[in-house]
């Protein structure tokens, strides 16, 4: 509701007043210079008649900006992409600014979560708290799990699993073995050359348009809706609740951390709950909340090498990040 409000508020600001937004908050997106807008101009008007809008014109600001931070717009056709780039017109500025936000709500959630939890909670318990538990804010949060050894994935977990591994660094040659030792159990090697290695080099950017396609961000992981026989998402937001603390469990998560973990997912706080599960797998806080499930990995790596439990290139003890999931609703460990 909190991103739903910002962006209806953010839209009714004029131009002015949203570019000075931009500046106050120190936001990385600057305004393309004259010369590059007149580059690209035709492309620009070519958007813009295909969506009804004026023509662009001299007094005309784009930003251009990495299409991933735009994906709804790209998805939508409403911005020319050149490059990896996207070109974002001032009408389109919402979109952009909706990512900064949410990322901003997401840590000052988690501090603001555990300042609470920690002192004012019962402190308050009389006055505020009962306001509190009543207005609850809905904010979809991340995490998502991948695969189990079923020697096979619908397309929604080859593409999650996928570009989860690209972005930890598998390489494609690494990745075409990879989903090869595992669907030739199950469909043969032949199959597997003539059906499937295809996507892996496609996601790589080797086939079709030639695409660097990037990991899924816990944003749209969590909006996915996966049928009968997929085995992606997010544990936080698609498991039963029976089938979540069953995988807490088998990571060694106490009774009472799994209540409150719960409790988050039963107030839509996807992303609380995920980090209280990082903070309880790794014995420190993770005061930057979580977003990406690339993130996730980053950040466990840092700590645990910091310890001393992985190497440079080592990989961190199951999580909910990289847990296996057998079936929609179920997870066990491998």
């Amino acid at each position: 509701m909190e991103v739903v409000l910002f962006r209806h508020r953010f839209r009714m600001e004029t131009s002015e007043a949203q570019r000075k937004f931009m500046e106050d908050y120190k936001l990385p997106y600057k305004p393309i210079s004259p010369a590059e807008f007149e580059m690209v101009k035709d492309k620009l008007g070519q958007v813009a008649r295909s969506l009804n809008q004026p023509l662009p014109n001299a007094d005309s600001l784009y930003y251009k900006v990495p299409f991933e931070e735009v994906s709804e717009l790209v998805a939508g056709r409403k911005v020319f992409l050149q490059k990896g780039q996207a070109y974002v017109p001032t009408s389109q500025l919402s979109s952009l600014v909706i990512g900064q936000f949410r990322t901003r709500l997401s840590k000052a959630l988690v501090l603001t979560n555990r300042k609470w939890m920690a002192t004012i909670a019962e402190r308050e318990k009389d006055r505020l708290t009962p306001i509190v538990e009543t207005l609850r804010m809905r904010y979809l949060g991340p995490d998502y799990s991948q695969l189990r050894e079923e020697h096979h994935l619908k397309y929604g977990g080859r593409q999650q699993l996928g570009l989860f591994l690209k972005g930890v660094g598998l390489k494609l040659d690494d990745a075409i073995a990879f989903w090869r030792s595992e669907f030739s159990q199950k469909v043969g090697m032949e199959r597997f050359d003539k059906e499937y290695a295809y996507n892996v080099r496609h996601n790589y950017g080797k086939e079709g348009k030639r695409a660097d396609y990037t990991p899924y961000s816990c944003a749209k992981i969590i909006l996915s809706t996966p049928g009968v026989g997929d085995h992606h998402g997010c544990p936080y937001r698609h498991f039963s609740e029976e089938n979540l603390k069953a995988a807490l469990t088998t990571l060694h998560v106490n009774a009472r951390t799994i209540d409150e973990v719960m409790d988050k997912v039963r107030n839509h706080h996807y992303q609380l709950a995920c980090g209280i599960t990082f903070e309880a797998l790794h014995g420190c806080p993770c005061d930057t909340g979580i977003n990406h499930p690339n993130q996730y990995y980053e950040q466990s790596q840092k700590v645990l090498q910091a310890k001393g439990n992985v190497s440079a290139h080592g990989s961190p003890p199951m999580t909910l990040v990289n847990a296996n999931r057998p079936a929609r609703g179920s997870l066990t460990s491998p």
